[in-house]
């Protein structure tokens, strides 16, 4: 009945939004369901997490799917939204650095201009828009070593098991590590893990207001690892040691103008 009824429509455009929710039973919609789409059928899903596996490994499905990453909007584009939503033409360069381009925090800010007419956007005092960016990346993260791990992810410049497990004071941090790798904001690099740049000042932003007593127990335990490293002789680990050492007070009012610009 599906196929005799889409065939009808001639050509046919099914969107799923969400399909990392779907994933469980992606198997079972290439078997069952999506065979039955007449050919003149395009299906396009958006989705936080990559194609699943079958979509990439299984020869009949790789030639007939094209993945497509999309990125934050750029500079005009922002400017162009945020335009379109009424905000002063003066506030778009701090929309623009505090989102990165980032639509659905363009969309939030944008909303308490128009709710609450306020005449200047300041994350530290929009903690309702701050959390909902948190509850959007992260969800409920109920277990409080991952959460820990997560916040911890957010104050260090890049993560390693090492640095971790200082942060959270205990020798053996593998699993928190490994459950960090696997979220799919998490960027690598050569030196370790780091969380996307609005993920970062989003987690940061919300320890700060929820418990800035543990942001400052983290970034302390964070510079005693570092400290010691200062004084290393191999000059390429005492550098990127000060450049680890510095990030942690990069909200630091005499230190952010300098880091800023570096």
């Amino acid at each position: 009945e599906l196929t005799a009824a889409l065939a009808r429509r001639g050509r046919f455009l099914l969107m799923i939004d969400n399909y990392d929710v779907l994933h469980s039973l992606h198997d079972w919609l290439c078997e069952a369901v999506f065979p039955q789409l007449p050919a003149s059928t395009i299906l396009v899903v958006a989705s936080r997490e990559p194609p699943p596996d079958l979509w990439r490994r299984d020869p009949a499905w790789r030639e007939l799917v094209c993945t497509v990453t999309l990125g934050n909007f750029s500079p005009d584009e922002t400017r162009t939204y945020l335009t379109l939503r009424a905000v002063p033409e003066r506030e778009h360069a701090r929309l623009i650095r505090f989102s990165r381009g980032h639509p659905l925090a363009l969309s939030l800010a944008a909303d308490l201009y128009q709710q609450r007419s306020i005449s200047s956007f300041d994350p530290r005092s929009a903690p309702d828009v701050v959390q909902a960016l948190v509850g959007r990346f992260v969800g409920d993260v109920g277990d409080s070593r991952l959460r820990t791990a997560l916040e911890a992810s957010a104050i260090a410049r890049v993560t390693t098991e090492a640095v971790l497990a200082a942060m959270l004071d205990r020798e053996n941090v593998r699993e928190e590590f490994e459950w960090l790798c696997g979220l799919s904001f998490i960027e690598f690099s050569p030196n370790g893990i780091y969380p996307h740049d609005l993920v970062r000042d989003a987690l940061t932003l919300d320890l700060l207001w929820r418990a800035p007593h543990r942001y400052e127990a983290l970034r302390r335990r964070a510079h005693d690892f570092y400290a010691p490293i200062l004084l290393h002789p191999d000059e390429e680990i005492q550098a990127e040691a000060l450049a680890d050492y510095l990030y942690l007070y990069r909200h630091h009012d005499a230190l952010r103008p300098f880091l800023d610009r570096h």
